[in-house]
Parts: C-alpha cells; structure tokens; sequence
C-alpha cells in the first residue's frame, strides 16, 4: 500500500511537501548536528536532502517508511560532507608540507620549486571538485574508482573532472605538464 503523503508529493502538492518539512525538519538537523558539529552545516544539508525530494518528487519512491528515508538521507548527506572536508584538510595541510619541504639547496631542488610554484596556483583555481579530484589522483595517487568512492561520485565523474582540470591546466601551464 502505498503512502497517501508520499503520493500527495508526487503531485506536486505543496502543502503535503511543507508538512512533512514541517515535521521533521528540526529533528533532522539536530540528528546531522551530531556528525557534523555545527548547526549551520546541519541546517544546510537538511535543507538539501528537502531540496532533492522536492526537485525529484514526481519520481520519489521511498523504499522504506518516510522517516526512515529522510534518516538515512540525513546521514549519507554528512557522511558525504565530513568525507569532503577530510580530503580537503589532507590536501590543505599535505600543500603546507610540501610548501615548507622544498627548499632550494641545489639546482634541482631550485626548479621543483619554481614548477610547484608554477602549479600551485592554476590548481587552487580549479573548480572546487575538479582540484579535488586532480589532486587526489597527481598529488596523493588514488585511483579513479577510490576517488569516485571517497567523495560520494561515479567513476564517470571522476573521468570527467579529470578531464576538465587537465584540460584547464594545460591551457594555463602549456609544455610544463606531462602528457596524462
């Protein structure tokens, strides 16, 4: 049998969709405040999960009871938010160390300087998830499927993301990028 508010939704019934918003939506962020840590943040991924629902909500098949759809979206939702943020603080503080390891003591050490100098900053200048993703498979050697697992998106995505940072920075850098 299926859920009269779930149908009301797929046909596009505000009120229903507000209800629902209504009825869980302070539960929800409190749940999320408890992986994230910030009420902010939780607020905001709530809302997101609420935003899916309503931009998909002709094709929105819960398999299991309402409550425990939006639970479980909830929680991939901040799973999702605090897997990015750990990426993003290992490349941060891996770019520190690198910054404070090369130090110019021969010619050599001179150049990988000025050409890590040179890809800094066309690197940082990618879109967010393009970096992410160049700099998971150049700067840390992940493959693409353990990428793809890490921040929550297909093996298609990392392709394609791969492809634009490549084709971003090759634009900017020329000749001093490798061939991929």
């Amino acid at each position: 049998m299926k859920n009269q508010l779930v149908e009301k939704i797929q046909q596009g019934d505000h009120d229903a969709f507000e209800g629902l918003f209504r009825n869980h939506y302070a539960d929800l962020c409190r749940f999320a405040c408890h992986y994230v840590k910030s009420s902010e943040i939780a607020e905001d991924l709530v809302q997101n999960v609420f935003l899916k629902i309503w931009q998909n909500h002709r094709n929105w098949r819960p398999r299991r009871t309402v409550k425990s759809y939006l639970y479980k979206a909830v929680h991939n939702q901040a799973r999702n938010y605090a897997r990015r943020k750990s990426v993003e603080k290992k490349w941060e503080e891996e770019t520190a160390v690198s910054n404070v390891a090369h130090s110019p003591s021969s010619e050599a050490a001179w150049y990988e300087k000025e050409l890590f100098t040179a890809l800094e900053k066309p690197i940082e200048q990618l879109p967010k998830r393009c970096r992410m993703v160049f700099v998971l498979s150049r700067v840390n050697g992940l493959k693409y499927a353990e990428i793809a697992e890490t921040l929550g998106i297909s093996v298609r995505t990392v392709e394609v993301q791969m492809g634009r940072a490549l084709e971003k920075l090759r634009r900017v850098l020329g000749p001093l990028l490798p061939p991929s």
